[in-house]
């Protein structure tokens, strides 16, 4: 009890009405008046009841706390190469601090300088974030991840080099997930983005990439929690110009570009585990056998085949080996009627009647991870 286990930090989002969401989801729909919640049918309560759940989460990622951990685990895994010097961690964290700033995220003050007049809701640049950047607090979070295995620390040449193993990955992954729905809309831009640039299309023009994002938008809806209050394109319009106006992407008549040296290669990073576990997902279901078989069996079948895939790698990395990732995948993938699961058992669907669509989506998803 004596023990110093560092601050708990308590945040309260805002308090919305039930009138206002009727009025809200409404005008969502093109209708003039809310309907009166008295004459709801069922189908019509239940969609209300899953737009409160909604709105719930998303109002609790939202007053999320940026602590020094969650910012120096998002770093590290979001960091493509083998190890991280100390020095390249910390302009990382110090970029993420200021996108995070830009998304109106609540900072931690154990974050920042206790002398400054930093308040949450003000927006910095990179190098206003670094100055403001403790450096203190950066080496007692290196310190306690050290502590508890999940990264290594070598001198090279009289400089630390910060490694996570990649059997902790997992584990560091936990603190790296209390900040990802901030950058969810970036980072589907900037995977969109790429995966436009580096292909066979050159100069992606904004209404392709608008549909990309949209696609990949239902494909993960069952991993993030997107905004309650607006309609796709409008997330999509926000995101967008906040990264045209953070100098992030160049828009010049409709051609989008991501500019060399800013975010948009970290943004679409944060998603490579994603889109590794639905692409092992969707490579296995050439084994799913005609008839129902058990959802946790055949899901223990495709773990046990990526983890022959990381070792190979073809699997990049192992927190794409996740069961809650790969069942979140059956769920989309279930959308698409690839399968059809229930709660215990999954089987064939019939889009997979046709013989190339584990080809063709196996493609598109492989389109991400250049």
């Amino acid at each position: 009890l004596r023990a110093r286990y560092g601050r708990l930090s308590f945040q309260f989002g805002e308090i919305f009405e039930l009138d206002e969401l009727l009025a809200e989801s409404a005008r969502l729909r093109g209708d003039e008046e809310p309907e009166d919640l008295r004459e709801l049918r069922p189908a019509e309560r239940r969609a209300l009841i899953n737009r409160i759940a909604h709105r719930v989460t998303h109002e609790i990622d939202r007053v999320t706390t940026v602590t020094p951990a969650s910012l120096v685990a998002t770093a590290l895994m979001s960091h493509r190469k083998r190890g991280m010097s100390k020095a390249d961690l910390v302009e990382r964290a110090a970029h993420l601090l200021a996108a995070l700033s830009r998304f109106g995220a609540r900072i931690a003050r154990p974050v920042i300088d206790d002398e400054s007049d930093y308040r949450s809701g003000q927006a910095l640049s990179a190098a206003e974030a670094r100055a403001l950047l403790r450096d203190d607090a950066i080496e007692e979070t290196i310190a306690l991840f050290a502590d508890a295995k999940l990264l290594t620390l070598d001198k090279v040449e009289g400089e630390r080099v910060l490694t996570v193993p990649s059997d902790r990955r997992i584990a560091l992954e936990y603190h790296e997930n209390t900040l990802i729905s901030f950058f969810v809309p970036s980072a589907l831009i900037s995977a969109g983005l790429l995966s436009l640039s580096n292909g066979e299309e050159r100069g992606p023009i904004e209404d392709r990439l608008r549909e990309r994002v949209a696609n990949l938008s239902r494909l993960f809806k069952y991993e993030f929690m997107y905004r309650a209050d607006a309609t796709f394109d409008e997330i999509f319009d926000d995101a967008l110009r906040g990264m045209v106006e953070a100098g992030e992407v160049e828009r010049d008549d409709g051609v989008l570009r991501p500019v060399e040296g800013s975010l948009v290669p970290v943004y679409a990073s944060l998603l490579r585990s994603y889109f590794e576990a639905y692409r092992l997902t969707v490579r296995a279901l050439d084994a799913l056998p005609e008839g129902e078989v058990k959802k946790k069996d055949w899901v223990k079948q495709t773990l046990a085949r990526g983890r022959r895939l990381f070792a190979t790698g073809e699997v990049e990395l192992e927190e794409a080996l996740s069961r809650q990732k790969i069942e979140n995948a059956l769920s989309a993938f279930h959308d698409l009627g690839l399968v059809r699961v229930s709660r215990d058992s999954v089987e064939r669907g019939a889009a997979l009647a046709d013989a190339e669509i584990i080809g063709t989506y196996d493609r598109r998803l492989a389109s991400y991870l250049r």
